[in-house]
């Protein structure tokens, strides 16, 4: 079995297939991006970003995409889920603390800002779900997105860099997975960093053929079709 995370970094020779145009399209799509906020200065370790990263998005599922404050219960707890995520990664355990200083306190804390103000202009009445869980399917473990706003599933990445083809596949092996089981209706993505202050939202069926030639449907039915079959036929 497999994470998407490691199946997305994976399998080289499958995604070469899946998204012959990937690379030309993250080029292409790096030049078209969209801003909403200029880049943050930070003063955080560069070992200790994936924390606060991390640490600012939990942040934000507590303020439910809004500006209220928060209590230092909830601070602390969120600080607890953060470090229980990342420690579930091999090269991270010996890299974080048990709890946060405060210039990385504050920084996640900015970062929450920005996540709310820019998701406060687009979910109006939409349906906002934070962490929709996805299904395992095959050889892919079941895992969790980060935000699906109505039928757009969003990717927050918050790293000091342009979008990349990895967050592209991360993202369509969760739209394969909910192609497989049909928990929710996604026919858009978004790609989202609150660190550098950019954005980009298109079409699920867009970025399909943008990436594939192909429409969304046959892309995520021919993933599905990869992850199923028994180890010894693919």
């Amino acid at each position: 079995m497999s994470t998407a995370r490691a199946f997305a970094e994976g399998y080289t020779s499958f995604w070469s297939q899946m998204l012959p145009t990937g690379d030309r399209y993250i080029r292409n799509r790096n030049l078209q991006i969209q801003r909403f906020a200029p880049p943050l200065s930070s003063s955080v370790e560069t070992s200790q970003r994936s924390f606060v990263n991390e640490l600012s998005f939990r942040l934000f599922s507590v303020s439910q995409a809004r500006f209220e404050t928060f209590s230092e219960e909830q601070l602390t707890d969120a600080i607890g889920q953060t470090t229980d995520y990342i420690s579930r990664f091999r090269d991270s355990r010996s890299r974080h603390r048990k709890r946060p200083v405060k210039s990385e306190i504050e920084e996640a804390l900015e970062l929450r800002i920005r996540l709310s103000k820019f998701f406060s202009e687009r979910i109006k009445k939409q349906r906002i779900t934070f962490f929709p869980y996805f299904e395992g399917c095959g050889i892919v473990n079941a895992c969790d997105g980060d935000l699906l706003v109505g039928a757009t599933l969003f990717e927050i990445k918050a790293g000091d860099r342009n979008l990349r083809l990895i967050d592209v596949k991360q993202t369509l092996i969760y739209c394969a997975l909910n192609y497989a089981k049909g928990d929710y209706i996604i026919d858009a993505v978004g790609f989202v960093n609150p660190r550098v202050g950019v954005f980009r939202i298109e079409s699920l069926n867009d970025l399909a053929l943008a990436t594939s030639g192909t429409t969304a449907s046959f892309l995520l039915g021919d993933i599905v079709d990869f992850i199923s079959q028994p180890a010894g036929s693919r």
